[in-house]
């Protein structure tokens, strides 16, 4: 079965397309080295978008069952975010983390947080591209990286 194949990109490719189970946990898995996952074919696939780690992250978040659950996979991809990439990456992980915009004084969970941390340091998540604020406003968050860094900071007080 090609789920349980010893090439990651077999197994990753074959969970992509399957309600199995245990697609989720293969898809988590591949995720945790997303720059491996970028680097498995030599040529981009028919009908894939962008980077293949965009493809398996979306994937991942059509089957997960919760952000807990995601959160080894949206701090291994952290590292690659950036402002140009927010609609593929830590946008969707932003709304998978906050399905319901945040209520303001309520404590963030230590997943949320963890996630929030990583985002509010890496500086190349912050500028003048605009889609980050689009992101932030669904999930119910400061749009303003001081703002979101206090939050973040005061919730785990």
């Amino acid at each position: 079965m090609l789920l349980t194949d010893d090439d990651p990109a077999v197994r990753t490719c074959a969970a992509l397309g399957t309600a199995d189970p245990s697609a989720a946990g293969i898809l988590l898995a591949a995720l945790a080295d997303p720059v491996a996952v970028d680097g498995w074919f030599d040529e981009p696939l028919p009908q894939v978008d962008g980077w293949f780690r965009f493809t398996v992250l979306r994937g991942l978040l059509e089957r997960a069952e919760s952000f807990e659950q995601v959160l080894p996979a949206a701090l291994a991809l952290v590292p690659l975010c950036g402002q140009h990439t927010v609609d593929l990456d830590w946008g969707p992980l932003l709304v998978f983390a906050f399905p319901e915009p945040h209520p303001q004084g309520v404590t963030l969970t230590r997943a949320q947080r963890a996630f929030l941390a990583a985002l509010v340091e890496k500086d190349s998540c912050w500028g003048p591209i605009a889609n980050r604020d689009t992101w932030l406003r669904r999930a119910g968050l400061p749009t303003d990286r001081g703002e979101l860094r206090l939050l973040v900071q005061t919730a785990g007080e």
